[in-house]
């Protein structure tokens, strides 16, 4: 029954969205997942549409401008560990001298799942972050769990970026730049490898992870906040 409600629902996206989606199955195979592994969205297939009432399938063109990172199930365990540190929840920093970081109840999730989050979170995450690139790019690791620990790390502060908008370390030469510049060397380091040293497959995660690096760079330097300050993030091999 699932899978005919799936097959239902691919129909409603139209024949470009199950042709790529077929795809995506095979590839899953191939790679020794479940055909119907998930995958984490990097790009919508339909964002030029943001402002648009259209709401008709995608179209062929469309469908090329997808961008997804297939989900194992050790990529899947990384990221729950990655997104709670993207929300300052680990690991605990002390900011106040007090042995505690005193701010730290304003982030407890309540009933909801829902989080305050402040400055003091967003330090957190600013001066844990090179502990965690160091942690995920481990030389004892093999390859591919450097590729699944870093990928969710970067996925994560990406989705959840609060800390990024919200922290004391933001000019020039501080903490977020040599940070983030240690975030970039650690991709261009572990991208020089090949797919199958990484265990990835280059159909979709490949480009999704070069995908999400570049809207990674385009949040560092957007600067809707007028800061005025650069940051350097030369990833690619």
């Amino acid at each position: 029954d699932d899978e005919e409600e799936e097959e239902d629902d691919d129909e409603d996206m139209g024949p470009h969205y199950k042709e790529w989606d077929d795809k995506r199955r095979e590839v899953c195979a191939r790679m020794g997942m479940p055909r119907a592994c998930p995958y984490i969205s990097v790009r919508g297939c339909a964002e030029d549409r943001s402002d648009s009432e259209d709401e008709s399938p995608p179209t062929a063109a469309e469908m090329t401008k997808a961008r997804v990172i297939l989900a194992t199930e050790a990529r899947m365990k990384a990221s729950e560990r990655a997104m709670k540190f993207a929300q300052g929840q680990h690991p605990r920093v002390d900011i106040s001298g007090l042995g505690e970081d005193s701010d730290s109840d304003a982030m407890d999730d309540d009933d909801d799942g829902f989080f305050f989050f402040n400055t003091a979170n967003g330090n957190a995450v600013v001066m844990g972050l090179e502990a965690q690139i160091d942690k995920a790019t481990d030389a004892k690791k093999p390859k591919s769990e450097q590729f699944d620990e870093l990928s969710m790390l970067t996925h994560a502060i990406h989705y959840n970026n609060m800390w990024f908008n919200d922290n004391e370390f933001w000019e020039e030469g501080d903490l977020v730049e040599s940070s983030c510049k240690k975030l970039a060397a650690a991709w261009k380091k572990l991208l020089a490898h090949t797919d199958e040293e990484l265990g990835i497959d280059p159909e979709f995660t490949r480009p999704g992870i070069e995908a999400l690096l570049e809207n990674f760079d385009e949040m560092l330097n957007d600067d809707p906040r007028g800061l005025g300050v650069e940051y350097p993030f030369q990833w690619r091999p």
